[in-house]
């Protein structure tokens, strides 16, 4: 089984207004790729990096920057 986590990702879903943090679907799906070649089971990409060390640190933090998000 391999987690992939995504930060929001510009695409048509956003209906032209994604939010600021948003990165391009291409570059999405090459550090997914990458992340693949290298063989790894969970593969976080862009913002999903530094969110999941915050959410470990402190949890409450972490969901709290999350809703704040536009």
């Amino acid at each position: 089984m391999i987690e992939v986590m995504f930060p929001a990702v510009k695409t048509p879903w956003h209906k032209g207004t994604p939010p600021k943090i948003a990165i391009n679907a291409d570059v999405a799906v090459s550090e997914m790729i990458y992340g693949l070649e290298k063989g790894k089971t969970e593969i976080r990409v862009g913002g999903a990096k530094i969110l999941c060390l915050i959410s470990r640190l402190s949890p409450s933090f972490a969901l709290k920057k999350v809703n704040e998000l536009q």
